[in-house]
């Protein structure tokens, strides 16, 4: 709807200003309750229920308190106009449902002014008004021609203002990649006007490394840890705040200064995600759904924002120029859905930053160093592999530039198909840095009498490849659209059975050979275990799966077990009877992921979700047993007899492809893949061919690298 103006008593509310005014004076009114006057408003006496307001204000998704934000709304709406909720001229309350605005109004905009009849002057003072004298001529003409004068004035400057030029759109002009050592790449990025700090993975740890800004070979960043990662900078330049361990989980704080010295624990503060304030006096830090601000030295930490979904975390605090705003995303793991939220630091005023369609995520914002702009990330698609969003860069104004038109936006900087994740502003503002998410992957075969990987149906990027029982037919996703494909195993009569926006997982086909079952997620949905027919057909979600992961079918085909996704609260094995639909938790499965079926139905083998340990279940004896020591990178495979289990993992800090005879406990390795770049959507992937050969996904698309993106940005 238009802006409008809205005149009552010796109030005017301008939408198009976004002010209210009392007798031509502005009345201070924070957005929520302002927006809240408007929508009033614009009912024109109709009943605007609570449940309109959440969602015209706060949206769909808000994690809330509502009851309590449209309670204080009401109450600041009332202050400013100096109503009395009991005696209310302006905003009348109707039990049970909402509220109305009752005063009379006059309304302008639209290009039409609502008629104001003039007041008549009583005839006494019709009377005084004729009693008064004449101004003389000379008077009146130096009066006439000073309104002349001020007319003609206001009018060259509303001109002026009318065709005053619009700010153009900000826009990327040069993209220059920084890094191409293949390494991967994840995380928060730092500047010091000199070289940009990331973290990236180094024989299989990860590390802090540094390249200079205008690219080159990285250089490492010595930490005592066996594995660190950056969060951020501070605002002197002179310290690194890391992680204690590897992304996505919780570990301790820690302050490392660039020029050396020793790390500094930052006091008992423990989370994921973190960053000082501009001032360098604060330090915001997020544990699970919750966003914490301390002290810098971690010390007098307080909550200021939770999320009590276990599976939604708190992501990427970011301070605006004066440290008074936090903004941040809270971001749900297993659907991968996110949105930007902003509050003060002290707590208060809780609220999206930007409400976009449903099916828009947000995240990673980061705010220009002079506050003009705040950079972020959105898509509304995923794809296969880490990370799953396949977002383009946005940026909206923060602030307009005098006589200029300005649009706020949001506008698209970035299009693809290199899609980037992440960034931060050189120290001018002159450049974007980014880290790339570009995904392709080659199959490869090992051949053991050579001892080689081999090429495998060259031109095919694939994971999650699976043969039918009898060997004649295959399944595979491709990587990273996330179809699933059904073909011979040279590739002939290719059949899609999935298409996007669906993103399949971990084919898994039925011991008849008729049936696939696989794993499947929408954006904004959790993962589930679908039925779909070998020769083509509609996917049948089976409901009573929600969060199922890797589903492996029974030798006899009467039941799927599956995993359910590690971001929900509760990581198990379940079995669904096919014939009686019914659902039943494996015993002491707790913790446990990724199973999968012998073939000779007799074992049950899983992943540790805790440590990565193999882990196996006997059918004879009904026990779980941690098998032989194995640090598992990825999910084991059964071979055809079901006597041996292959897998890619770590045996004396090696990691490459084992076999794990059960008869012998201890596994050989078949092969090192020291150095190897693997390409899925879930860590590591290994498949067997019908005669027990491992094939692999390797990364040649790129990776993640850095880029800087430099802009023009009015």
């Amino acid at each position: 709807m238009p802006a409008r103006c809205y005149k009552f008593d010796e109030f005017e509310l301008d939408g198009a200003r976004f002010e209210l005014r009392r007798n031509g004076r502005s009345v201070k009114l924070e957005r929520i309750p302002l927006e809240l006057l408007i929508l009033l408003a614009e009912k024109n006496g109709d009943v605007l229920t609570r449940q309109e307001i959440v969602e015209r204000l706060w949206g769909k998704d808000v994690f809330v308190d509502t009851e309590h934000g449209i309670n204080t709304a009401i109450r600041k709406v009332r202050t400013a106009l100096r109503d009395d909720a009991e005696r209310s001229r302006y905003i009348q309350t109707v039990s049970g449902k909402g509220y109305r605005f009752v005063a009379a109004t006059h309304i302008s905009g639209n290009g039409v002014q609502a008629a104001i009849v003039p007041e008549t002057l009583p005839a006494s003072e019709q009377e005084v008004q004729e009693a008064k004298p004449i101004p003389s001529p000379t008077r009146r003409f130096r009066f006439s021609v000073s309104v002349l004068v001020v007319a003609i004035v206001g009018g060259v400057i509303t001109i002026l203002w009318l065709l005053r030029p619009s700010l153009p759109p900000p826009r990327i002009t040069n993209t220059v990649q920084l890094t191409s050592d293949g390494r991967m790449k994840f995380g928060f990025l730092a500047s010091d006007g000199v070289r940009i700090y990331f973290s990236e993975v180094v024989e299989e740890r990860w590390t802090i490394a540094a390249v200079s800004v205008s690219g080159g070979n990285p250089v490492p960043i010595r930490t005592p840890f066996q594995n660190a990662y950056l969060l951020g900078m501070s605002p002197d330049k002179s310290r690194l705040l890391a992680l204690e361990g590897p992304p996505i989980e919780e570990h301790p704080l820690w302050e490392l200064p660039v020029l050396g010295g020793a790390p500094r624990r930052l006091g008992s503060a423990v989370g994921h995600s973190a960053s000082w304030s501009p001032d360098g006096q604060k330090l915001a830090y997020m544990n699970g759904g919750d966003v914490y601000v301390a002290n810098a030295d971690g010390t007098g930490a307080r909550k200021v924002a939770s999320n009590p979904n276990q599976s939604i975390w708190a992501w990427s605090p970011t301070w605006s120029r004066n440290g008074d705003l936090l903004r941040f995303e809270w971001y749900h793991m297993g659907k991968h859905t996110a949105k930007l939220w902003e509050i003060t630091a002290d707590g208060r005023n809780l609220h999206m930053v930007l409400p976009m369609s449903e099916g828009q995520m947000q995240c990673c914002g980061r705010w220009t160093a002079d506050g003009k702009y705040y950079i972020f990330d959105s898509w509304d698609v995923v794809e296969s592999g880490f990370p799953f969003p396949a977002p383009n860069l946005w940026a909206m104004r923060e602030a307009g530039i005098f006589f200029s038109k300005t649009s706020r936006g949001p506008f698209q900087l970035t299009t693809g198909p290199i899609h980037f994740f992440d960034q931060i502003l050189s120290v001018d503002d002159k450049a974007i840095y980014t880290i790339s998410t570009r995904k392709q992957g080659e199959l490869l075969r090992y051949e053991e009498r050579s001892r080689r990987l081999l090429p495998y149906l060259p031109g095919l990027s694939a994971e999650g490849v699976s043969f039918s029982p009898d060997g004649t037919w295959m399944a595979y996703v491709k990587f990273p659209q996330g179809e699933l494909w059904r073909s011979r195993p040279d590739g002939s009569e290719a059949l899609q059975l999935t298409s996007r926006p669906l993103i399949s997982h971990g084919p898994s086909w039925s011991p008849d050979g008729k049936r696939i079952a696989f794993s499947a997620q929408r954006a904004g949905e959790e993962w589930q275990v679908y039925l779909v027919p070998a020769d083509g057909g509609a996917p049948q979600p089976l409901i009573q799966t929600a969060s199922g992961l890797d589903p492996t079918w029974s030798p006899d085909g009467r039941s799927l077990m599956f995993g359910v996704s590690e971001h929900s609260a509760n990581v198990k094995i379940r079995e669904l009877d096919l014939n009686t639909q019914q659902i039943s938790d494996f015993p002491a499965s707790q913790g446990l992921c990724a199973p999968r079926w012998s073939q000779n139905g007799r074992y049950i083998s899983a992943v540790n979700r805790s440590n990565g340990r193999l882990m196996l279940f006997d059918f004879k004896s009904r026990k779980w047993t941690e098998w032989g020591n194995v640090e598992d990178e990825g999910v084991p495979v059964w071979s055809k007899s079901g006597t041996a289990l292959y897998f890619t993992g770590l045996q004396n800090k090696l990691l490459g492809i084992y076999r794990l005879e059960l008869s012998q406990h201890a596994p050989r390795l078949l092969t090192s893949l020291q150095d190897f770049q693997f390409a899925s959507s879930m860590g590591t992937w290994l498949a067997l061919t019908p005669h027990d050969e491992p094939i692999l996904l390797r990364d040649v698309g790129g990776g993640t690298e850095i880029y800087a993106l430099y802009w023009d940005a009015p």
